[in-house]
């Protein structure tokens, strides 16, 4: 059983979240509400979230609900808690907590609208996502040394998705910060490009999506390929959601995503992590050059 949710919103008179099974996705689950260890209330997740559907989060039908149930057991600070588990089943799943909302908020839909960034869509975007240690510095190094000269050929390398602006390596780690869902405000990629709380990420989201806009709208008629690097992409957006997110903002920029990944060997990793922390590291013939 891998079940997957939040508790979304805690309000006065209000709980909601939503709760899957990946194992048995089409199943709605048993969840329980309890306050200060106490089971206040129990209900099936059932409810229509059209955002999850879209998602991949099996039919969409597992958003719950508590209502009903004495305010007062929320005043002061009280421990809040929501237990998922299949009908059937006696294992319970504690459901993490997104980060105390005001009642006025909603939740963040698990998907977002196609997003709209200029008038015009490039035929195709490269993503190169990784992975980490397999040459992922020395190709972003390449795309800032060389990317006048890719424009001349029809392709965008662009900057504003870049930390410091692309002065030194064309990494785009905006992208992460961007897909990641609101829950992970503590992410670090997130706090490098000033987004520290969930109150900014509206905000910060709408500005990449103009700053990307303005670049495909200035790049030459002729520009046809939009060209993306950041090795943090496959191992950062590890929900659906983020994914989809990720997908909706270049699908608003590119009529194509090739998503491109360099492998390589794991004793070459480990070598390379050890020589940047520092540590000696030791030649074995038999695994070839270091």
């Amino acid at each position: 059983m891998a079940i997957r949710g939040y508790i979304e919103l805690v309000s006065p008179g209000m709980i909601e979240g939503w709760c899957y099974d990946e194992s048995a996705p089409r199943t709605a689950l048993a969840v329980s509400l309890r306050i200060n260890g106490e089971t206040v209330a129990t209900e099936i997740a059932d409810l229509l979230r059209p955002d999850l559907a879209d998602a991949g989060y099996g039919t969409g039908h597992h958003a719950f609900r508590f209502a009903g149930f004495d305010s007062v057991l929320l005043e002061g600070d009280p421990t809040i808690e929501v237990w998922a588990s299949l009908a059937d089943s006696p294992e319970l799943t504690p459901l993490p907590r997104l980060q105390p909302r005001s009642p006025m908020e909603q939740w963040e839909p698990a998907t977002v609208p196609p997003v709209p960034l200029a008038p015009r869509r490039l035929s195709r975007c490269i993503l190169h996502i990784g992975l980490e240690k397999a040459g992922s510095s020395s190709l972003q190094r390449y795309l800032v040394l060389n990317r006048k000269a890719l424009l001349g050929q029809g392709v965008l390398v662009p900057v504003s998705l870049a930390q410091n602006d692309g002065r030194d390596l064309l990494n785009h780690s905006t992208l992460v910060a961007y897909a990641l869902d609101a829950s992970k405000e503590a992410d670090e990629i997130r706090h490098l490009h000033g987004c520290k709380s969930t109150a900014h990420l509206g905000r910060f989201r709408e500005s990449v999506q103009v700053c990307l806009g303005r670049e495909v709208e200035d790049a030459p008629e002729q520009t046809h390929t939009l060209v993306l690097s950041n090795e943090h992409l496959h191992s950062r957006l590890r929900d659906i959601s983020e994914i989809q997110r990720l997908k909706r903002l270049l699908d608003g920029a590119c009529e194509h995503v090739q998503v491109l990944v360099y492998l390589r060997p794991q004793h070459r990793i480990a070598v390379s992590a050890c020589a940047i922390s520092g540590l000696r590291t030791t030649r074995f013939p038999e695994l070839g050059p270091t």
